[in-house]
């Protein structure tokens, strides 16, 4: 997703996996990554082959491109949309299996230990990049590539505000401090 909040247009890419090497090189240099995933499509399969589960898909595009070389000064914001959904169908459908092949059976977590186990799994796919630069430099406790998470339901119209008003100032502060004015 390439966003520019300052004209208020924000941009939604959305391509099949085959299509993405296509494009993916025009994203060259962004600032910031927005990256929007929805949580209550955990236990939803893709349209277009039936077998690949919606959240998995997600965790794979989200590993590939965090760790594409094109997005590697990239800073990132993770949206983790549709709570509203996801509360209501988590106390239906725990996890499982079938979103998360390595689960031995459902797990009964409560909405807020759900959520947050989903977000693991986005932050353990970007944990060899800081490990890697941890390795690199020693002496720095944490990565250059700024990662941030929000979970959020886009029809909660003020809560929304209230979310891209810190993402401004997130982008803001970073290209600010990439160019070393701050």
């Amino acid at each position: 997703v390439k966003c520019e909040i300052t004209k208020g247009y924000p941009t939604v890419m959305t391509f099949r996996m085959i299509d993405r090497r296509k494009w993916i090189h025009c994203f060259e240099g962004v600032q910031c990554v927005l990256f929007i995933v929805s949580l209550a499509e955990y236990d939803q399969v893709l349209e277009e082959d039936s077998v690949t589960n919606r959240l998995q898909e997600s965790l794979i595009l989200f590993q590939n491109i965090f760790h594409n070389k094109f997005f590697s000064k990239s800073g990132f914001i993770l949206f983790l949309n549709k709570t509203d959904l996801f509360e209501e169908k988590i106390r239906r459908t725990p996890l499982g299996p079938s979103s998360f092949p390595e689960l031995p059976g459902e797990l009964k977590l409560s909405v807020q230990e759900a959520k947050e186990f989903i977000l693991s799994k986005f932050l353990e796919r970007t944990a060899s990049e800081i490990h890697e630069q941890q390795k690199r430099r020693p002496s720095r406790a944490v990565s250059s590539k700024a990662l941030y998470h929000h979970f959020t339901t886009a029809t909660d119209t003020q809560h929304i505000k209230y979310i891209f008003s810190s993402v401004t100032e997130m982008i803001i502060r970073t290209t600010l401090e990439r160019t070393q004015l701050i």
